[in-house]
C-alpha cells in the first residue's frame, strides 16, 4: 500500500492511497495481458473516486489488480497512477507482459498511461471501449427516433446503423475488410429509403459522428491485425473492469456509500480475499471434475472448461463457411 499527501503547516492531507494484497498480485502475474481501467463512485463517505485495474483470466473470469481511492478524477492523478502507484505495486515483470489496457473515452485517464507506456508497459496498446464511444455519442448527438419516424422503420434503421460500427471492432480483422464495410455503410446511409425514413438531418448527425469523433481514433477500438496477433481474449469493452465495479457495491458484503474510507478499504480487502480464496477452491474442484456435456475428442484433458466451450462453438461454426477447392 502507498500513500500520497501533503503537508502543511496545520496538518497532514491524504491525497491519494494505492493498493495490492499479494492475492491480487498473484493473479495478475499469471495473467497480465489485458487490463481495463476504470473509476467509480459511491464507496466512500468522503465521495472520493474510486480507481480500479482489472484484468481477465482465460477462464473469462475477472479479478482487481490493484485498487485507489484518488482526491479527484484529474490529469496529474492518473499520471501519479501509471507512473508511479502501479509499477511500485505490481512486479516489473509482468508489466512488460501487459498487452492491452482499456478504459473509456477520457482523456484525463488514458493519456498520462500513453505517455509514459513506453518506459512501464513496453508491448502495451491502448483501447478503447466501443461500447462507450457509440453510446456516449448516439446519447450526446441526440440520434434517436421521434415524432412519425416512431411508427415506420425509423426504429429499425437506427438500430441497424447502431450495431454496424459495433461489428467493426468484434467481426473485421484487416484495414481492406474495414475499408469496404466503412464504404458499403456509407452508401446505404444515402440510400433514399433510409434518407426519407430517418429524415437527412439525422443520417447527417449519423455520418458525422463516425466520420469525426469516430474515425480519428479508429487504431484504439477497431479490431485490426495487432489485436488478431496478441493474446487479448477479444475485448473490446472495459465489461470486465465494471464486473469487479459492480461486484464491489452490489455484494452483500461489499463497500457502501456511507463508509469511511479507511472500513472502506477494510471492506475491500476483506470481500477480495473471500473472492481469492473462492477462485482457489473452485479451480482445485476443477481438476477433478468430470467434463459434462460435448466434448471434442483428446481436449478434455487439456483445455479448462471455458476453453473447451470455446473451441466446441468454434467447431460447430465450421458449417456456416463454405470450402471450395481450387484446382
Amino acid at each position: 500500500m502507498i500513500f500520497k499527501g501533503r503537508s502543511t503547516e496545520a496538518a497532514r492531507i491524504l491525497l491519494a492511497v494505492a493498493w495490492s494484497t499479494e492475492d491480487m498480485r498473484q493473479m495478475f502475474e499469471r495473467y497480465p495481458e489485458v487490463m481495463g481501467a476504470d473509476v467509480t463512485s459511491q464507496t466512500n463517505k468522503e465521495n472520493r473516486p474510486l480507481f480500479i485495474l482489472a484484468g481477465k483470466t482465460a477462464d473469462n473470469e475477472t479479478f482487481t489488480a490493484l485498487a485507489a481511492f484518488l482526491p479527484r478524477q484529474s490529469r496529474w492523478v492518473f499520471d501519479w497512477l501509471f507512473r508511479v502507484a502501479v509499477p511500485l505495486l505490481l512486479p516489473q515483470d509482468a508489466l512488460d507482459r501487459v498487452r492491452l489496457l482499456m478504459t473509456d473515452g477520457d482523456e484525463k485517464e488514458y493519456n498520462p498511461f500513453v505517455q509514459v507506456a513506453e518506459e512501464f508497459y513496453p508491448q502495451a496498446m491502448h483501447g478503447l471501449c466501443v461500447w462507450h464511444i457509440i453510446n456516449r455519442g448516439w446519447k450526446d448527438n441526440g440520434i434517436t427516433a421521434s415524432g412519425p419516424e416512431k411508427d415506420g422503420p425509423g426504429p429499425l434503421i437506427l438500430k441497424a446503423a447502431k450495431n454496424w460500427p459495433f461489428s467493426w471492432s468484434r467481426d473485421v480483422e484487416t484495414d481492406e475488410e474495414f475499408n469496404f464495410s466503412f464504404r458499403f455503410f456509407l452508401a446505404w446511409m444515402d440510400k433514399p429509403e433510409i434518407t426519407s425514413a430517418l429524415t437527412h438531418a439525422k443520417v447527417a448527425k449519423i455520418k458525422k459522428f463516425i466520420i469525426v469523433s469516430m474515425l480519428p481514433l479508429r487504431g484504439k477500438w477497431v479490431r485490426n491485425a495487432a489485436r488478431n496477433h496478441c493474446r487479448c481474449f477479444g475485448v473490446r469493452t472495459t465489461n470486465h473492469v465494471e464486473a469487479e465495479n459492480s461486484v464491489l457495491k452490489c455484494h452483500s458484503l461489499g463497500t457502501k456509500p456511507c463508509h469511511p474510507l479507511q472500513k472502506s478499504v477494510k471492506v475491500q480487502l476483506q470481500l477480495g480475499a473471500s473472492r481469492f480464496q473462492t477462485k482457489r477452491v473452485n479451480a482445485a474442484s476443477a481438476l477433478t471434475k468430470t467434463p459434462t456435456g460435448r466434448c471434442i475428442p483428446g481436449v478434455h484433458d487439456t483445455l479448462t472448461a471455458y476453453g473447451a466451450k470455446l473451441a466446441v462453438s468454434e467447431f460447430d461454426a465450421r458449417t456456416f463457411y463454405k470450402v471450395i477447392k481450387i484446382s
